[in-house]
């Protein structure tokens, strides 16, 4: 017995049969036999990832909390079904351990928000850019 995936337009189906990815599929009516076929639902709309109140330790030794949103979506549905487990949450993962390196290097006095927004998108861009995925805007939200 076949599963039925409707797929809207935002949306691809990577299809592996016997654990071996043969392609992917969509939108419209896709057809997966649960036996021979397993399949993974890519979202191609931006989606967002967030960080709130994770605290950091400056240069100076001193704890700086920083809050900040960024967006991104996923160019290729391959590389992102093939390249990483969870291309959302390795986003936010490397945009927090970015900030970590980047405050780690600085005084408390020397935070610029503007010049981190910047650092940060530079270097998610460079690392997400292996899974295709396009990282549209980091935002710092507050800085305490």
């Amino acid at each position: 017995m076949a599963l039925i995936n409707n797929l809207r337009e935002y949306e691809r189906l990577a299809l592996f049969k016997l654990g071996r990815y043969v392609g992917m599929k969509g939108p419209g009516t896709v057809w997966v036999w649960p036996i021979l076929q397993q399949s993974l639902r890519i979202d191609l709309r931006e989606f967002e990832f967030e960080s709130t109140s994770e605290t950091y330790v400056t240069k100076d030794l001193r704890d700086v909390a920083i809050d900040f949103q960024g967006y991104a979506r996923v160019v290729d549905a391959e590389k992102a079904a093939t390249e990483v487990e969870n291309y959302q949450g390795g986003c936010r993962a490397v945009a927090v351990d970015t900030m970590r390196q980047l405050i780690g290097d600085l005084d408390r006095d020397d935070i610029r928000p503007n010049d981190l927004q910047a650092q940060v998108q530079a270097r998610l861009s460079e690392q997400a850019g292996r899974w295709d995925v396009e990282v549209r805007a980091v935002e710092i939200r507050r800085v305490r």
